[in-house]
């Protein structure tokens, strides 16, 4: 699937979410379909030098012009789409961009809508109803990282700066050399130095970070508009006045009184990490450390720090740092992960499993089989509906060890998720377990819950594909199997007539 197409897909994707006669069943099948067509690809959409969006550098096609659209009015400068994550959020997506704007976006700006639509039928502030159905079928999926860049054009953080560290950014902004690049950096260092004698630590703390993330949104748009030369000694010049405030700008991410610092803490991901993780260690407060877990998110990177994260004796950085690995769809986190599993901290487990689900590769499959032996069910419910999700991509999961763990299993919604990761398997054996479970209805009432489960979900498997496993089963040498396979056959198929 070409890059034009897919961005045509989400062009229709946006359009159907922002259509109220719309129904929840016509945008989910625009979501699964558009995802499992595009499993194994990424995506990127950036500005290009000329202002008009490029998808990874191929010409998109005119009917990718909603989305375009829709990206210029919300001032998104760069959207990644990566495998790995729900396709629920793909469908968000579109949601929160044909339902809410930047703040800075003008009162007049083009409205989103389809080339000779009505401008007053544009749908600027539609509500999408995100019921069960949809909800459950976007979760059947686990494919797709959004990630949104939302870097306005600079100079949105000027007017807060001191006069003469905005002249300083200013000349930055203006620089078109290399050496005058660096001589402004080297002003605004100046600047930064010369604090006001009636500035308080917190204020210039903040005034550092404005004027870093201004600086940031400047090197993120000149280096589209000038030559590797002149980009090269923004970012070097950038690192060199990065390196003795990043502490400060970390400071202001806890204390949460910079919103913009989240464009200083990406651009410089490896170096701010350990930091974050340290401001993570030392919170004081549940809102500290979600300021923490969230900047952690945006820096979307930093990985051998995470990972080392993971060792921390304290359970709340365990759990976080592992949830942001999760996020992150890090494989090279899964055998960490899977060593997190064994914590005592019953917390720190379901943060485990949750991430590995997330990840959502093969080795994370299979650490998360083991997961269901966990004693809680917690963990157990995570690990059962990761593997009902996308079975297709999966390991082999041994049909012997669902059912081995569905005989013994104490908890309903677990039982249930594990019915469905048979059916998801589609083999002859999965159908086989099936068959004997919906003939297994006497003893617990988790068991006749399970057996009339396990036939409601063969009756939803297509008769072409099921009844050939059947008249397999049904000549096999276990007559256990031969017995339930005709039972269910007689269930299953209507009668003549």
């Amino acid at each position: 699937m070409s890059a034009a197409d897919y961005l045509a897909g989400l062009s229709r994707l946006v359009t159907l979410f922002s259509t109220p006669a719309a129904t929840d069943e016509e945008r989910l099948e625009l979501v699964l379909g558009l995802a499992a067509r595009a499993r194994d690809e990424a995506l990127v959409v950036h500005v290009a030098r000329e202002g008009e969006p490029e998808a990874d550098g191929v010409e998109h096609s005119v009917d990718a012009w909603v989305l375009l659209e829709v990206l210029r009015l919300h001032r998104v400068r760069r959207l990644v789409i990566r495998r790995g994550a729900a396709a629920r959020e793909l469908a968000q997506f579109a949601g929160l961009l044909v339902r809410t704007r930047e703040p800075d976006v003008p009162a007049d700006a083009p409205p989103v809508g389809a080339p000779g639509d009505d401008p007053a039928g544009a749908p600027a502030t539609v509500s999408v109803a995100a019921t069960p159905a949809l909800l459950r079928g976007l979760d059947a999926l686990g494919i797709w990282s959004i990630q949104l860049d939302f870097h306005g054009p600079p100079g949105g953080l000027l007017a807060s700066l001191a006069p003469a560290l905005r002249e300083a950014v200013d000349a930055v902004a203006a620089a078109r050399t290399p050496a005058s690049i660096v001589g402004g950096y080297e002003s605004v260092a100046r600047a930064l130095a010369a604090s006001p004698p009636t500035s308080t630590p917190a204020e210039s703390a903040a005034q550092v970070t404005r004027a870093l993330a201004e600086l940031v949104a400047i090197q993120h748009t000149n280096a589209r508009r000038q030559g590797p030369d002149e980009a090269a000694a923004h970012r070097e010049a950038l690192d060199r006045l990065l390196e003795p405030e990043l502490e400060t700008v970390v400071r202001t991410v806890v204390e949460g009184t910079v919103p913009e610092a989240w464009r200083v803490v990406r651009f410089a991901a490896e170096r701010a990490v350990p930091l974050l993780l340290n401001r993570l260690g030392d919170a004081e407060t549940i809102d500290e450390r979600r300021r923490c877990f969230n900047a952690l998110l945006d820096a979307g990177g930093g990985v051998d720090a995470l990972l080392e994260g993971l060792r921390d004796p304290r359970w709340y950085v365990v759990r976080n740092v592992a949830l942001v690995l999760g996020e992150l769809r890090e494989p090279g986190a899964v055998r960490p992960l899977a060593r997190v599993l064994l914590a005592a901290d019953e917390r720190v487990r379901e943060a485990a499993a949750q991430a590995l689900a997330r990840i959502d590769t093969p080795p994370a499959t299979h650490a998360l089989l083991g997961a269901l032996r966990d004693e809680s069910v917690g963990v157990r419910r995570i690990a059962a509906h990761a593997l009902r999700r996308a079975p297709e991509h999966r390991v082999p999961i041994g049909v012997a060890q669902i059912t081995s763990r569905l005989r013994i299993e104490g908890d309903l919604t677990v039982a249930l998720e594990l019915v469905e990761a048979l059916l998801g398997l589609g083999t002859t054996d999965a159908y086989g377990a099936l068959a004997l479970l919906s003939a297994e209805r006497d003893g617990s009432p988790i068991a006749a819950a399970v057996g009339a489960a396990a036939l409601r979900t063969l009756r939803r498997v297509p008769l072409a594909r099921l009844m050939p496993a059947l008249r397999t089963l049904a000549h096999g040498e276990d007559t256990r199997l031969r017995a339930a396979a005709l039972q269910v056959a007689a269930q299953v198929v209507p009668p003549a007539g």
